[in-house]
């Protein structure tokens, strides 16, 4: 189904509206069937590409994602489409050379274009202007029947608790791959959290030693199972994606059905994020525009 132009611009006014409300929007059936098969495709060939180097161990020095690449996402659930140790600063912010990288296997040509051609990347740019980047980009991967695949309450901008870090705001188009429910882990939203949260590192971390407190004063008085209770689970169907601001708080339990539990969390900024020390990027930063968007990134 092709997005028209009015859709774009109803469905980027329902997000800009449920951000500033709640810190996060819901879009039901906003991916295609197409778009769902291809992303289901990679999401697997990742995994099963991640559980053989596992397997292999050391022996897999010279494979994708280097040899403790798949041990890595095994462990943590987050599988990156192209692997940190194989983003050359060219791939962290050349649309062109990015473009070529992420349609080679194990990835699949279809996927770039969701990122970069279609109704995500333009309701991206109608939310964070033509300096619209692709941030970051990556699955999460929750195996079956296991009760390690859980995340704790959270800001997905929680490591910027620093200075090193030349901070923007950015977004979390986290698209959901299967059926989400309570029981195969999917997401617990706080709504209106993101208010509490100053923009910028030292107001995040203000708010964040406000929430570590309060946290510990629940966990000492034996009310953590209440705190998680004023969460809301959202149980949606495959296709839906669900927006959110970096500093909203969310969580995800473990995967305790006996099916895969599959996720694709691209993230987007208006601008690249960057190192106060030298000015490089921290993860991608990659212009949704192509040339006409980019900003100055010193990876070069």
């Amino acid at each position: 189904m092709q997005h028209t132009a009015d859709q774009i611009e109803v469905l980027a006014a329902t997000c800009a509206h449920q951000l500033g409300e709640q810190g996060y929007a819901v879009l039901e059936g906003f991916l295609t069937e197409d778009q769902l098969e291809e992303l289901r495709l990679e999401a697997d060939t990742l995994y099963e590409l991640a559980e053989e180097q596992q397997q292999r161990g050391a022996s897999a020095a010279a494979a994708f994602g280097g040899s403790t690449w798949g041990q890595e996402a095994v462990a943590s659930c987050i599988y990156e489409s192209i692997p940190g140790p194989c983003c050359t600063p060219e791939l962290r912010t050349g649309y062109e050379a990015y473009q070529a990288r992420r349609g080679r296997w194990p990835l699949r040509p279809a996927v770039w274009r969701i990122l970069f051609q279609s109704q995500l990347s333009r309701v991206v740019c109608a939310l964070l202007g033509h300096a619209a980047h692709l941030f970051n980009d990556q699955y999460i991967l929750k195996p079956p029947g296991t009760s390690l695949a859980a995340f704790q309450w959270h800001r997905d901008s929680d490591w910027c608790q620093t200075e090193d870090v030349c901070y923007r705001p950015y977004l979390s188009v986290w698209c959901a791959l299967d059926d989400m429910s309570a029981s195969n882990g999917g997401l617990v939203v706080q709504p209106g959290s993101h208010l509490a949260a100053a923009p910028g590192p030292q107001g995040a971390t203000d708010s964040m030693a406000a929430a570590a407190a309060a946290v510990a004063e629940e966990q000492q008085a034996g009310r953590q199972e209440q705190r998680q209770q004023r969460g809301v689970p959202l149980e949606v169907a495959a296709g839906t994606a669900v927006v959110m601001s970096d500093v909203v708080l969310h969580c995800s339990g473990p995967n305790r059905s006996r099916h895969m539990r599959r996720a694709w969390m691209p993230q987007f900024a208006a601008g690249p994020l960057t190192w106060h020390a030298d000015g490089s990027c921290v993860s991608l930063a990659i212009p949704l525009l192509g040339a006409a968007g980019a900003r100055p990134c010193n990876d070069r």
